[in-house]
């Protein structure tokens, strides 16, 4: 009988720190989207049990699914969910970033935000940026 009742526990602690923990991935990845995306997209909610994820620009009217977004809006999702994982799971550490192209898909106007939060997060992690477009040459002099 005590075992169940400390079973009972462990599993509402667990269920506690998931809750916590998805929340703050909530959080962090919203304020990120937001920045990438100019304000288009503020809010990102994900599913306590799957993790899927689905993102809105008002908070009342939620896409579910990737494939009914840009593929720029898509891509600032996926950099924004990264980083906070990062941010979250790395906690104290500063972990080098290592991003292949993740401005490729991205239209001008979010382009132009990613490089400023990426100019933001490279004062607190090393940003390593690797791209065979020419466009951003010197992109990382100014990291």
């Amino acid at each position: 009988e005590q075992l169940k009742i400390v079973a009972r526990y462990l599993e509402e602690a667990r269920r506690k720190v998931l809750k916590s923990s998805i929340e703050l991935l909530e959080e962090e990845s919203s304020a990120f989207l937001n920045a990438l995306t100019a304000g288009t997209w503020s809010k990102v909610r994900l599913d306590r049990h799957s993790l899927a994820c689905e993102i809105s620009g008002d908070g009342v009217n939620w896409h579910k699914s990737a494939d009914s977004l840009s593929n720029s809006a898509a891509d600032s999702l996926h950099i924004a969910l990264r980083l906070a994982m990062v941010k979250v799971l790395a906690s104290d550490r500063k972990p080098p970033l290592v991003m292949e192209d993740p401005l490729v898909n991205l239209d001008r106007v979010r382009r132009s935000e990613a490089e400023r939060l990426l100019r933001n997060i490279a004062t607190d992690y090393q940003v390593i940026f690797l791209t065979a477009d020419q466009q951003y040459r010197d992109i990382g002099d100014h990291f």
